[in-house]
């Protein structure tokens, strides 16, 4: 396979990052989908400002994929389009990175949701194209577990794990529910990378608070045997702001912030910090738009597949349901 041709189905907010990093590792950004020619424009503009892209726009997504042909396609329109876009770019024989949650309507029951998350890997494995969803803090585990010893010596198996993440305020959320499926994907990520082999107890899930803030406890019970790892004590803190954000993990007694910054070249890298001890890696989304195009050739998997989409979307959806029975 030659240069990789890709489109961005939604590009304005949390898509341009997407096209940013495609072309970036070499793909040729070759189309974007918006709602309207004038906002196409501005996104365009700031496109082609960000990374020089000089690709066409749509206002229809099957008209793109008709004309362009792309390899793969970026899904970054708002939540309860996923599905419908995501289902339109594999009957294309296109293949997807969807942007986290896989699913939200809040119209629409939670099996609904769960059902229509499995016809859409169904529908890829079908079609034997890749279908991976965009939850990049998954990325974080393996730089934790780096932090953690470089500070303390060795690592230490979790029994406590807290997240709190904080984002710019919107306008997206009408609820509780909203904010919860929007950014709740991260920390469960982390979760699953953290404890794999680990299953939810919904008996202890506990809401400290929910709406604009949300704080909610849980624990995590061990599946196999001779899992080395005990029960796990959770916490998940979310919000928005309108000043800076917080981000950050705390294991055991052990707390690390992430933030981001430029490095000398202009280049975004994720930065994990802890007692005056400080790791630059690659930017989250980096690495899962990288690892995205490296499936497509054959090399290597995503950094979340559509199967831990699927595990991810259930936590977040039972989880949810204790939370606002």
């Amino acid at each position: 396979m030659g240069q990789l041709k890709v489109a961005v189905i939604g590009a304005r907010g949390i898509g341009k990052h997407h096209a940013k990093w495609y072309a970036h590792i070499g793909c040729d950004v070759v189309a974007i989908v918006g709602t309207s020619e004038a906002r196409l424009m501005e996104t365009a503009k700031m496109l082609h400002q960000m990374f020089g892209f000089d690709g066409h726009t749509y206002t229809d997504c099957r008209e793109m994929l008709l004309k362009e042909h792309p390899d793969a396609v970026s899904v970054c329109t708002p939540h309860n389009l996923h599905y419908e876009h995501t289902m339109l770019a594999l009957s294309y024989g296109v293949h997807v990175l969807c942007e986290k949650p896989m699913v939200w309507e809040r119209t629409l029951s939670h099996d609904e949701l769960m059902r229509q998350a499995h016809e859409m890997v169904n529908t890829a494995k079908d079609k034997k194209l890749l279908l991976a969803v965009n939850t990049q803090y998954a990325a974080v585990s393996e730089r934790l577990r780096e932090l953690y010893e470089r500070v303390r010596g060795s690592w230490e198996e979790p029994s406590t794990f807290e997240m709190h993440m904080e984002a710019k305020v919107i306008g997206r959320d009408e609820s509780g529910a909203d904010l919860w499926m929007d950014l709740s994907a991260h920390p469960i990520s982390v979760l699953l990378r953290l404890f794999p082999s680990h299953e939810l107890d919904d008996g202890t899930v506990e809401t400290i608070s929910f709406g604009s803030f949300i704080k909610v406890r849980f624990k995590l019970n061990p599946t196999e045997p001779k899992d080395a790892h005990s029960q796990v004590e959770c916490m998940i803190a979310l919000g928005r702001t309108q000043t800076d954000v917080r981000r950050s993990i705390k294991i055991n007694d052990f707390e690390v912030s992430i933030s981001g910054r430029d490095d000398e070249h202009g280049i975004y890298r994720a930065c994990l910090s802890s007692n005056g001890f400080e790791i630059v890696c690659e930017d989250f989304m980096h690495t899962s738009i990288r690892k995205f195009v490296e499936a497509i050739v054959g090399a290597g998997e995503p950094l979340c597949t559509a199967e831990e989409g699927l595990k991810n979307l259930a936590w977040q959806l039972r989880l949810l349901h204790y939370m606002i029975a």
